[in-house]
């Protein structure tokens, strides 16, 4: 399974530093503002701290669950990818074959006929689309007579075997594209829970950046002001993270 992006990687580590400084140090708040303010500006800052801790906390799972499930989305091209992949190879090589055994038995003239014209495509697509070609001439143009003594060209058996693999090829097509419709709305998901993160994040790390500050814990409230340079994440892990330009 892929590792966590590194944004939601570092946007997890942000918030659980502004959950635990706000859970941990609630009391400590507490009692500094009670002394400057009263026993009530004491009780709704630690209300305020506990609602952002718990929202924040919600946010982040939620953001979590939404990078899960696309990653989990992900692990699962794996073996599609490679049916697909198996199968183009499996079609080409069937149509590299039939060439040079067309054009010995029946001549250049009936691969033409046939559509068999060209070297053999690379892009599954196409490669498809040939051998639906190559399928219908061999199954409409009458055989000439035969240019190797003792040998028929089987055309019949040679349309029917090359149908099934481009019908393999077709399927493998198919699945590609429902997986990569899935990829799009997993990932869809997932930035719309990075997107609502950060707005919970950024009132809450705020909030609780205050508090922590009027409660006399500056350094701490420091460490985890949202950072104004990288969205979802706290001033220290914003700093200690690595270059500008890592994340999404």
């Amino acid at each position: 399974m892929a590792d966590l992006s590194r944004a939601v990687t570092l946007s997890v580590r942000s918030a659980d530093a502004v959950v635990a400084a706000a859970t941990t140090h609630a009391n400590t708040v507490r009692e500094a503002l009670t002394k400057v303010l009263g026993a009530g500006a004491g009780d709704a800052a630690v209300v305020l701290l506990q609602a952002g801790a718990t929202s924040l906390k919600a946010s982040k799972d939620k953001l979590l669950g939404a990078e899960t499930a696309h990653i989990i989305e992900l692990s699962d091209d794996i073996p599609v990818r490679k049916e697909r992949d198996d199968a183009r190879v499996s079609l080409r090589e069937e149509l590299v074959r039939l060439r040079p055994t067309v054009e010995a038995a029946a001549g250049t003239d009936y691969l033409a006929r046939i559509g068999m014209t060209g070297g053999s495509p690379e892009d599954p697509s196409e490669m498809q689309r040939l051998a639906g070609v190559v399928v219908a001439g061999l199954r409409r143009e009458a055989l000439p007579a035969s240019l190797l003594p003792g040998y028929v060209l089987p055309a019949a058996e040679l349309a029917t075997r090359l149908e099934q693999k481009a019908r393999r090829m077709g399927a493998a097509m198919e699945a590609i594209n429902r997986e990569t419709k899935e990829n799009q709305e997993t990932l869809q998901k997932r930035d719309r829970a990075l997107a609502d993160f950060t707005t919970v994040f950024r009132a809450v790390a705020n909030l609780t950046s205050v508090l922590l500050a009027s409660g006399g814990e500056e350094g701490l409230a420091a460490r985890v002001r949202p950072s104004a340079r990288r969205a979802g994440q706290t001033e220290e892990v914003a700093n200690t993270s690595g270059p500008e330009g890592d994340g999404l």
